[in-house]
């Protein structure tokens, strides 16, 4: 999902960098030199490339002005049924605890490997990290990714945003919960800081055992998630 909406922003006169500086390890440069190598690659990729680790962007915006820096998480971390905020690594404390306002993105599978008591644990998870937040600087976006590989969700050609909702409410039951807001007389006045988003990356071919090809899906879920986030940073 990251690599679509990035691969998007390029195409529409953004540029997308590591942040290098995040983490001062060998490591991390590699993690930094692989993203590139994807990202930037229109052909066959090598799959041991993939999921390196988690990784700090920065988007520039047409101007070359900052725009805003993306964070990608490796979310494995939350599919875990032991799951505790022990676990976080230090620099993922780091952010959380800086003072500049964020939005976090949930991924959900609209076509899960997990099964019924691993999405609840999952959903458990996402609960106790976000409980653990200040809600004052903290919104989320849900992205129900692989929105077109589920029956039904299709209409007239396009996502029907309600129906993913209730699909993403049938397999991930309640998920929205934990991101209502807290104080009723907001609750009230339909002032929660959270939307939902369909999502759809786009189509990966495996040539064999090492190597993949990535063809990316429409504009239009891209385009959607970010407007939704350029939204969320006013």
């Amino acid at each position: 999902m990251i690599h679509r909406l990035i691969r998007y922003l390029l195409e529409d006169g953004y540029c997308c960098t590591p942040e290098r500086t995040f983490r001062n390890d060998t490591e991390y440069e590699s993690i930094c030199k692989e993203h590139e190598k994807v990202l930037f690659h229109k052909g066959t990729i090598p799959v041991a490339t993939l999921d390196k680790g988690d990784i700090l962007l920065e988007i520039l915006d047409r101007k070359n002005n900052h725009c805003c820096y993306l964070f990608d998480c490796c979310g494995e971390r939350f599919c875990n049924a032991d799951y505790t905020l022990a676990e976080m690594s230090s620099y993922l404390t780091e952010i959380i605890d800086s003072p500049n306002p964020k939005i976090w993105l949930f991924m959900y599978d609209a076509a899960p490997c997990l099964d019924e008591n691993e999405r609840c644990d999952y959903v458990n998870a996402i609960r106790l990290f976000y409980s653990s937040l200040d809600y004052k600087k903290n919104k989320a976006v849900c992205v129900l990714s692989k929105a077109d590989k589920c029956f039904g969700l299709f209409k007239a050609g396009k996502i029907d945003k309600d129906i993913a909702f209730d699909k993403a409410n049938e397999l991930y039951h309640n998920f929205m919960k934990q991101f209502e807001e807290r104080n009723i007389v907001s609750r009230l006045l339909h002032t929660d800081k959270w939307q939902f988003v369909p999502f759809c990356s786009g189509e990966v071919i495996y040539k064999n055992d090492e190597n993949y090809e990535f063809i990316p899906g429409p504009n239009e879920f891209p385009m959607k998630l970010w407007n939704t986030l350029i939204t969320n940073f006013k």
